[in-house]
């Protein structure tokens, strides 16, 4: 149908992040609730091990309810560190990233490893081009970190993420998070944050309509 918009979005992390559980829990709280300008269409595609982690990726498909011409392509990376060259590949042509962070203190060498190998491939278009949200994942765990805890360590000299760029437009925020569909907290919500400002910002084109200019 002629019109039509797709939005690429790619949730992005280190291995055991809960990506997976992540699209999961929208893909069902979404089809649940009418509320939501989000209706999932068809099944989440995951490519999976035996033992249930990404081995490729993830992929679901949702379209707006209200804009109805308008859908947002969801893909996860697996994080393992030797499908680094898959995750480059499944970046191509993204419009937004949702950048998973393990909320367990243990995991924090891993997020680092994959916030800068995520910085590394997307270069300055991180932010300034392609909006971004942090998701602290795992608030359901005793001890995790919280806003104000990864708020200190992105202010660390040196770090991948300059201050500058938080206060950027297209940086759309830390969001404390629970992708459990029990026990789900902000995973909707922030991602309606996300799609809106790749609809509010009258700068941002779908990636595949520019490769077609």
């Amino acid at each position: 149908m002629s019109g039509e918009l797709f939005w690429k979005i790619v949730f992005y992390g280190s291995a055991g992040t809960g990506k997976t559980t992540i699209i999961d829990t929208l893909h069902r709280k979404t089809l649940e609730n009418p509320d939501y300008n989000l209706e999932p269409t068809g099944q989440v595609t995951k490519i999976a091990k035996a033992s249930g982690a990404t081995l490729y990726f993830d992929r679901g498909i949702f379209q707006s309810r209200i804009q109805t011409n308008i859908f947002y392509h969801i893909f996860t990376v697996a994080g393992q560190e030797n499908l680094a060259p898959l995750r480059k590949k499944i970046l191509d042509g993204v419009d937004a990233i949702a950048f998973v962070f393990d909320g367990q203190r243990s995991m924090l060498d891993r997020n680092l490893k994959s916030l800068d190998e995520l910085k590394e491939t997307l270069g300055p278009a991180l932010i300034h081009d392609i909006p971004v949200l942090i998701l602290i994942n795992k608030q359901d765990l005793p001890d995790s970190l919280k806003q104000e805890d990864v708020f200190e360590i992105f202010s660390r000299p040196n770090f991948p993420i300059s201050q500058k760029e938080l206060e950027h437009q297209n940086f759309v925020g830390f969001f404390e998070t629970c992708a459990l569909y029990s026990k789900e907290m902000n995973i909707c919500s922030s991602f309606i944050e996300l799609i809106e400002q790749l609809s509010t910002d009258p700068k941002l084109i779908p990636k595949h309509l520019i490769q077609k200019i």
